[in-house]
């Protein structure tokens, strides 16, 4: 959950739910905390300090109807591993891999619950061999371009357990234009913000 912000902005879309937000780093766990006690309006809200593998340990299966998430990037040793160590915890399989957060996501939600994650488009495959082990089919699928005329660099994935059905591909995101300003959908999204995207599409 790292500092707790996408949680925070769930919480804002869908005020009535309760959202838990786990944190295996201890520093990001107690930011996540304050910034729970800062915003005091939001009820309903908990964070844990805890490792993903250790999900089935210490909560209760199908306990949730949505899971989010944006796992570490990169396998442990592929790719130069950050020196700050809590940059490489969460761009690095060094606590829990792909298919350890697949595999804890299927523990926590009922059938017909969601997984949504982003990852690298180059392990989209990977991911979707994890789903298949688990009895998860992709619902909706959207690949991010980090700028026009390049390749995808990232995918947003929302699936689905028990799902068998088509998948539905959504228009790609460009992040930015050819002379590095932001695209008109980016700017739409920083200027109108969640309220403009309605989760239940």
């Amino acid at each position: 959950t790292g500092s707790g912000i996408l949680a925070f902005l769930i919480k804002y879309r869908k005020p009535d739910i309760s959202v838990t937000g786990y944190e295996i780093q201890e520093e990001f766990f107690n930011l996540a905390v304050k910034n729970a006690e800062i915003n005091s309006q939001f009820t309903g809200m908990y964070f844990e300090n805890m490792d993903i593998r250790d999900i089935p340990s210490r909560c209760l299966p199908e306990s949730f109807d949505l899971v989010v998430s944006n796992p570490p990037y990169f396998p442990a040793g592929n790719g130069r591993l950050p020196t700050k160590k809590s940059r490489a915890f969460s761009r690095h399989e060094l606590n829990g891999t792909l298919k350890d957060f697949v595999e804890a996501a299927s523990y926590m939600l009922t059938i017909g619950g969601k997984f949504c994650l982003v990852i690298p488009t180059a392990r989209f495959y990977e991911v979707c061999k994890y789903f298949k082990e688990v009895n998860f089919g992709l619902r909706r699928l959207q690949f991010v371009m980090p700028k026009e005329k390049e390749k995808s660099h990232l995918v947003l994935i929302e699936a689905e357990l028990g799902y068998k059905g088509n998948h539905k591909a959504l228009p790609n995101i460009t992040i930015h234009k050819s002379n590095g300003e932001y695209s008109d959908e980016l700017n739409d999204l920083f200027k109108l913000g969640l309220p403009k995207f309605n989760l239940n599409d």
